[in-house]
């Protein structure tokens, strides 16, 4: 009995976690072709960090499933094996650490683009990730001097738990941070609101997936160090930064079409009434002359000189809307 339970919370664990990870690890991928295949942004640096995201996020699944074909394959009728850390599962402890580092570091940058005035929020976010990598690091370190899960265990009480507890406040940081600025930046105009309200629901949902599982992983390395069920976890948080990171970057161009068909929508709405009020005071002026009397005084627009039939259209500024057709906005710098 003590030897299923053994399996069951060691390479049992293992295995269901590299399993999610590859269905993750998928989807993430699937976006990585959709972004090269159907961007329009030209940015060559966030193609470049797309790119090295895929790539370490490829590195990761292998090395766990190397780690996988070593206790399932290799060592099939060596179950001491078992007891012993695998170093391509130490190596995906570093690589799920720099991944988060490079997600929370654009992330930070985006923020200070959006408000510089705000800078400290990304100075936090930054140091917050710098210290989650250096424990990621040192705990990649331990894994090769341990070399056994219960040595390892010593350490999984502060080590790993302090750098997933660092990698938790930090998405608390990004996600409130995010939402704070989109929700100041409603205009008042339904349609536009609900394009914000979309990119707030999308925030919270990616950084509520990233959070619970680091969550997770953490809670399982506090209360079962002696086991790798936290490491089975922490198969997964790699693959949630990447997807999320690449999705919201796919996000952008249905976003500015549907933003793009809001102001032309409203332009057009702007022309019509324009035009509708001035052939009424046409007629009206036309009607007046025909029966050579003044039935009603004129419209005090109408008697104005100074008023110009597009200047009601040219009322709808750009402080009204945050874009314009063709207009550059903030996806594009960063």
């Amino acid at each position: 009995m003590s030897d299923d339970l053994q399996l069951s919370t060691s390479v049992g664990a293992l295995l269901i976690g590299d399993m999610v990870a590859l269905a993750i690890w998928g989807t993430s991928s699937f976006q990585t072709y959709i972004y090269f295949t159907q961007s329009t942004f030209q940015e060559q640096w966030i193609k470049l960090l797309v790119a090295v995201l895929w790539f370490l996020d490829t590195l990761h699944i292998a090395f766990a499933s190397h780690g996988m074909y070593y206790y399932l394959v290799l060592n099939y009728s060596n179950p001491s094996a078992l007891a012993f850390i695998n170093w391509s599962i130490a190596i995906t402890v570093a690589i799920t650490a720099l991944i988060t580092f490079i997600v929370h570091c654009f992330f930070a940058r985006k923020l200070y683009i959006l408000n510089p005035t705000i800078f400290w929020i990304p100075c936090v976010i930054v140091l917050l990730t710098s210290a989650r990598l250096g424990f990621g690091l040192a705990a990649t370190t331990q894994c090769f001097k341990q070399k056994t899960y219960e040595n390892l265990s010593h350490f999984v009480h502060w080590l790993f738990t302090t750098g997933l507890a660092l990698a938790v406040l930090s998405d608390i940081f990004v996600t409130a941070a995010f939402c704070i600025y989109l929700a100041r930046s409603r205009t008042g105009f339904s349609n536009m609101d609900a394009i914000l309200a979309t990119l707030i629901r999308y925030t919270i949902q990616s950084g509520a997936a990233t959070c619970i599982v680091a969550g997770a992983a953490m809670l399982c390395a506090a209360l079962m160090p002696h086991n790798a069920v936290w490491i089975a976890i922490h198969f997964s948080i790699s693959k949630l930064y990447t997807a999320s990171t690449v999705a919201g970057l796919n996000s952008r161009n249905p976003l500015r079409a549907q933003t793009n068909d809001i102001l032309e929508s409203t332009q057009t709405r702007s022309h019509i009434a324009v035009h509708i009020h001035t052939t009424r005071a046409r007629h009206a002026d036309e009607e007046d002359h025909e029966l050579g009397s003044v039935t009603s005084p004129a419209p005090r627009w109408s008697q104005d000189k100074s008023f110009k039939p597009g200047s009601l259209a040219s009322s709808v500024t750009k402080s009204d809307y945050p874009y314009s057709p063709g207009e550059k906005d903030v996806n594009d710098e960063v």
